[in-house]
């Protein structure tokens, strides 16, 4: 019986979790709200959207695998920001939790990906959005259209066989609807404030 019951208890975990994430077609939740930046100023979520849309990823300095999708995410930076779709990381760990995340080494995360950085530290961002992991993509045009990982090969960049972020801002640019519009994000688990 007790078998029965963990099976199926694993069986409908990712329902709770669909359940629990932010719906498609959302709007980009707290748009308007101001956060301090990694570069010592103020700014909201929607001011760094672009004529096309917005991605948000949540990222962390002190993450290997955040570490691994630099070089990619800089890539999908510079050809958003071609198309008018702008890309900003944030970072919602706790730094008493979170040692390698201070404001320095988030700065030069984000230096090196070529996107601003919301410092998030209270997770209220990332409770709005329901996020669990660094990294993990949203991407927005009129409401939420992608929620995930940013590929599928999160160790080795030459195994990518689907850019799911990249895909959906292609299929966004051309005027056709996003394929593949949720998909599991794969890295280290948020450390909000306990």
């Amino acid at each position: 019986m007790r078998l029965l019951l963990a099976l199926a208890l694993f069986a409908l975990a990712p329902l709770a979790h669909a359940q629990d994430s932010l719906a498609l077609g959302s709007p980009l939740p707290l748009s308007g709200a101001s956060f301090a930046t990694a570069d010592g100023g103020s700014a909201s979520l929607g001011s760094y959207a672009g004529e096309s849309g917005l991605a948000v990823v949540f990222w962390s300095a002190a993450c290997p695998w955040t570490a691994k999708y630099e070089a990619r995410l800089a890539e999908v930076a510079q050809t958003a920001a071609a198309n008018g779709i702008g890309l900003v990381l944030v970072a919602s760990n706790d730094p008493g939790r979170s040692a390698g995340d201070s404001p320095e080494a988030l700065a030069e995360a984000a230096s090196r990906v070529g996107a601003p950085l919301l410092l998030d530290p209270t997770a209220q961002i990332a409770d709005a959005f329901a996020a669990r992991q660094t990294p993990e993509a949203f991407f927005f045009t009129s409401g939420l259209v992608y929620s995930g990982a940013i590929d599928d090969s999160p160790a080795e960049p030459a195994r990518v066989t689907i850019p799911y972020l990249q895909q959906a801002i292609d299929q966004s640019l051309a005027g056709q609807a996003v394929e593949i519009q949720r998909t599991t994000p794969f890295g280290c688990t948020l450390k909000r404030a306990r």
